[in-house]
This record gives C-alpha cells, structure tokens and sequence, in this order.
C-alpha cells in the first residue's frame, strides 16, 4: 500500500512539474513576461510612429539587442505635427513640400505602448526608440536608446520612477529596406526628376520632329564619309603611283638610309676623338682630386681652429657674464647710496623742520642751560673763597637777579659774572642788571 502512493505522488509531482514547463515555455514564445503575474510589472510608455511596418503587440523591446520589455498596445491617433515630426517625416523620404506636410496640420499617428519591465533599466537625457528588424528578413522589434546622463546625478529605475507622462522620441525605422530606402530616396528622386525632363525636353513631339529631319542629313554625312575612306584606302595602295606609299614613304625610306651611312661616319669620328676625349677626362679628374685635397686641407685647418675659437668664445661670454655681474653690483651699490641719500635727506628736513618748529623752546633750552651753568660756576667760586658757605650758608644775593613772568621764568637777560659788582653794592644793597632784551627766536 505504501508502494503504491509513493508511485502516485511521484507520477503526480512529474505531471506537475512537466505542466510549470510548458507554462514557461508558452510565456516564453509568446513573449510575456512573469513580472506581472507576481505584482512586479514594468513601468509603461509611448511613442508615436507614422509606419509601424510590421510591429506587432508582444514584440520585443530591447537595448543594445538586449530584451528589457515588450510592445503591449498599437492604436491610431490624430495629433497635431510640430517641426520636429516633419524634419523626421522628411527624413524618411516623403516629399514634405508635395504633400502640404507642414507643421501646426494634424496627422493620423501610429500610438505604441510598451512597457519595461527589466529590473535594471534606467533613461537618461533624451531618450528615443526607432523600429528596427532582425536581419533581413527577420520580425520588427523596437530598439530603445536610453540616452545618456551624469556620473553624479544617476537616473531612478524605471520600476521606481513616477509615470512619464510625455512620449517617448521616435525615429525613423533601420530595416535593411528602410536603410536602402531612406539612403537612395534622394538619389532617386533626382533620377526621376532628370527622366522627367527629358521626356518632357526631348521625347515630346517637336523633338520627334526636328529628329525626323535630322536623319536625312545624317545619311548624307555617312555617304560623304565613306567615300572619304574610299580615297584613303587609294592613298595607301603600293599599285598606285599617285598613293602615299610611292610619294611619301619611298623618298622617306631613301632619307633614313643616307641618315644612317651619316651616323656610321660620325661614329668613325668618334672614335678617333675619343681617345683625345678621355685624356681630358684624366686631367679633369687629376683636378677633381686635387680640389678634393686641399678642401680636406681646409677642412683639417678649420677642425684645429675649431677649439681656439670656441674656446676664445667661452672666455669673452665668461668675461662679459663677470662685467655684466659687476655691474649689476654697482648698480646695486649706485640703488642703495640712492637710498641711504634719500633717507639722509628726509631726516635732515625732518630735523630742519623740527627744529623750525621748535625754535623758540630751543632757545629758552639753551638760555637755561647757560643760566644753570653760571649758577654753578658761581657755586664753585664761593666754595673756593669761603669753604664755611657749606655749614652756614650765604645770604649774598642772587647778582643774576631779573624781573621774572608770572611762571617764574626770567624774561630775558643774563645775570652780571660773580665778581663784578657796582661800587654802590658793599652795604649789601641789590642793585640788579638792567634787563636785556629778547631775541626774536631764528
């Protein structure tokens, strides 16, 4: 018994192994994707085409021959053409300016919707889709050129991405027919346009006409022309005494024979000459070699010379390298004494002007100075008269004495040497020295 459901569940598990199979072999010719099927479908666009050729539903969608997605919907559709749609309806081969195609018209347009279902897809910048065929007689696919973007802003997935709203850019179809189409289309338009002229210029019946009367003159000119060769084949006949053979080529086979006895004649001439000839030729080359010595001779003096000169050349460029080093040095030298000239002459005005401005504090300097300076001389001469000034003093006046400003300082004059004094001064009286007067300040 237990035998017996181990054969069914196998025979069971093979049906349904084989049955998943062929389900995924069907999708597989079908061209249907298990994306879906499972909730994983591909984002969904379109494009406009004006031929589709035969593109069918379910056929494939691939990049670089590579299948990303399929082809899901193939519908009609009126739009209103823009500049674009007809360069491209140009390009193609139809005759725009014939038809009235311009932009602004509407136009029934072929509407594909496909969808990508590929997992690692993204587009980029500017992507188009063109109608392209497998060999040459192979199904029509739609070619997908996802176009390009920058290494630092990639794309989203197209899983991921929101819905595009926009078509996708069509071009035109690359069939091997529609390649020889749209490469010769121009060529041949001008074919036809070249054998339509001139069926119109040349085939019409005026042409016929003047052809018609054409003829008879050229069987006139045929007859002239043969009886021409008629004469001709005369000329050359050796029976006729009056043909080129007797007239012309005779005389000229007679010329030839006295111009080769001449030849043979000249030839014995040469031959006496030659040997004078080749005696000239030694000397010229007794010369030629001669030449060749002394330029060597020459050559050999100028390789001696060579280093001299060279060596001469060195020292005048090391001598002019050192006098153009020194005087780069004393013109540095004359740069600094500029200088240092420059900085003596602004702190010479800057003491000028210093002293121009101080003059008058200068002055009343220098008039202190010399009064502190009598005052100690004056100091010296009593401690030398009277060394007992240091322990009690001296109530001697000030001879120096003069009226002073209300700072204290003197007005003006100089106090009288110590031992001048006025005959009137020995009962102690103060007679003081009249004031001198002020210098106005230089």
């Amino acid at each position: 018994m237990a035998e017996y459901r181990r054969a069914e569940i196998t025979s069971g598990l093979f049906i349904i192994l084989s049955v998943l199979l062929f389900a995924l072999f069907s999708f597989k010719i079908g061209g249907l994707s298990l994306d879906g099927l499972f909730g994983a479908a591909g984002a969904e666009f379109h494009t406009y085409f004006d031929e589709v050729r035969t593109l069918d539903v379910k056929s494939k969608v691939s990049v670089g021959g590579t299948p990303v997605g399929r082809v899901i919907s193939k519908t009609t559709e009126a739009r209103v053409l823009t500049e674009a749609d007809v360069r491209r309806l140009a390009d193609s081969g139809l005759d725009v300016a014939a038809l009235g195609i311009k932009a602004g018209k509407i136009r029934h347009q072929v509407r594909v919707g496909f969808v990508l279902d590929d997992r690692t897809q993204r587009l980029g910048v500017d992507p188009y889709v063109k109608i392209e065929q497998e060999g040459f007689i192979g199904p029509f696919f739609l070619a997908l050129y996802p176009g390009v973007w920058e290494a630092g802003s990639t794309p989203p997935l197209v899983i991921e991405a929101p819905p595009r709203a926009e078509p996708i850019r069509s071009e035109p179809g690359s069939g091997l027919l529609d390649d020889f189409r749209i490469k010769f289309a121009p060529t041949l338009r001008e074919i036809d346009g070249i054998l339509g002229k001139v069926n119109r210029d040349f085939l019409n019946e005026d042409a016929l006409d003047d052809l018609r009367q054409v003829i008879p003159l050229m069987r006139s000119d045929l007859e002239e022309a043969q009886a021409l060769l008629r004469n001709m084949k005369r000329m050359v006949d050796p029976a006729d005494s009056d043909s080129l053979q007797a007239t012309v080529l005779k005389p000229a086979n007679r010329l030839l024979g006295r111009l080769d006895v001449s030849a043979g004649r000249l030839d014995d001439l040469l031959k006496d000459a030659m040997p004078e000839v080749r005696r000239l030729l030694a000397n010229a080359a007794d010369a030629a070699a001669e030449g060749e010595r002394t330029i060597a001779v020459l050559r050999r003096v100028v390789e001696d010379g060579e280093p001299k000169f060279r060596a001469m050349l060195s020292d005048v460029e090391a001598l002019t390298s050192a006098l153009a080093s020194k005087r780069k040095a004393l013109t540095d030298m004359v740069a600094d004494a500029q200088k240092l000239l420059k900085s003596a002459s602004s702190a010479a005005d800057g003491a000028a002007g210093l002293m121009n401005d101080n003059r008058a504090n200068l002055a009343e300097m220098i008039r202190t100075f010399r009064s502190t300076a009598w005052e100690a001389e004056l100091l010296a001469r009593k401690l030398r008269s009277n060394p007992a000034v240091l322990i009690w003093g001296d109530d001697e006046p000030r001879l120096e004495a003069e009226p002073l400003d209300e700072t204290g300082i003197r007005r003006s004059g100089r106090a009288k040497p110590y031992d001048q004094r006025d005959e009137g001064e020995s009962d102690g009286s103060l007679k003081p020295a009249p004031p001198r007067k002020a210098e106005p300040p230089k």
